[in-house]
């Protein structure tokens, strides 16, 4: 799968959360070129093609490629999500998290709770049904499910695991690295891996999904970066956006956005696969068992 089968998802996308999604693959000419645009995009819905490129000291060609690897088909369509995204400013604005040494411990709790609702609204804004649906489909199918992420992502997969245990899904989650090359050696097309990766280009996670590819494991990945080798080399693609604040990095926004993709699957999975609900009353009654009354 290539960027440009992504194209029709940013068909009425925005232009921050396209910019968001591939931040990770451009060059610095082409981070210029964005900022440029953050700043002045109010102004630019009737710029052309010719008078950015004067304004941003680039040429015709290197704006044409900036467009394309925000997944936009042409600069056109990169020009009316301007529009969607100076409306969007006016009906339900969300403001950025800035953090300041100088703000009170509210302020900063505050900030840091503005940033994962940015990360949430941004992520929910760009959920697609037949994503989620095949994502499921994959899992239906799926005579194992293991579960990778390494660093933070890892606390994803721990939970993934966590919630698909309560189901008839058989999930595991192998924690060492050497552990995790050898499970993914075992799966086979009958399988499938669930992988966690924010940027998708974590070097041992891409050998992972390497040897997946290798067997004909589906695999669904999480990550914020849509253009990522990982994300390229998936079946199935769930996008989480981040927000980044001076001293909190994306990452762990994203982990907010991503921790809820998981629950939305496991909901998914309970309701058009497991009908049956004594999985979840067994896993119910064992825990309570080890409460005190």
């Amino acid at each position: 799968m290539n960027l440009f089968g992504f194209i029709v998802l940013f068909m009425n996308i925005d232009f921050n959360t396209a910019l968001k999604l591939h931040y990770h693959n451009l060059s610095n000419k082409e981070k210029d070129i964005a900022e440029y645009i953050k700043k002045n995009i109010s102004n630019l819905k009737f710029t052309n093609l010719d008078e950015l490129a004067t304004a941003t000291n680039s040429s015709n060609s290197s704006i044409s490629r900036f467009v394309r690897k925000l997944g936009f088909e042409n600069y056109q369509q990169m020009r009316i999500s301007f529009h969607i995204d100076h409306q969007s400013d006016f009906k339900n604005k969300i403001l950025p998290a800035k953090i300041s040494p100088d703000d009170s411990a509210l302020e900063i709790s505050n900030s840091v709770f503005q940033t994962g609702i940015n990360s949430l609204v941004s992520t929910q804004s760009i959920l697609h049904e037949s994503d989620l649906l095949k994502a499921v489909k994959i899992l239906e199918k799926a005579q194992n499910c293991i579960a990778f992420g390494m660093g933070g992502s890892t606390v994803i997969a721990l939970n993934a695991y966590h919630r698909f245990l309560k189901s008839s899904l058989n999930c595991s989650i192998p924690m060492d690295f050497h552990m995790q090359l050898i499970q993914a050696n075992r799966l086979n097309e009958n399988d499938c891996a669930l992988i966690i990766s924010h940027t998708g280009r974590n070097k041992d996670m891409i050998r992972i999904v390497d040897i997946l590819n290798k067997n004909n494991v589906p695999i669904i990945v999480i990550t914020s970066n849509v253009s990522s080798p990982i994300a390229q080399a998936s079946d199935c693609i769930l996008l989480s956006i981040s927000e980044e604040t001076n001293y909190q990095p994306e990452a762990l926004s994203s982990m907010v956005a991503q921790l809820l993709l998981v629950d939305a699957l496991f909901i998914l999975y309970s309701v058009k696969v497991d009908k049956d609900m004594s999985y979840y009353a067994l896993a119910r009654d064992l825990i309570n068992e080890t409460r005190i009354q």
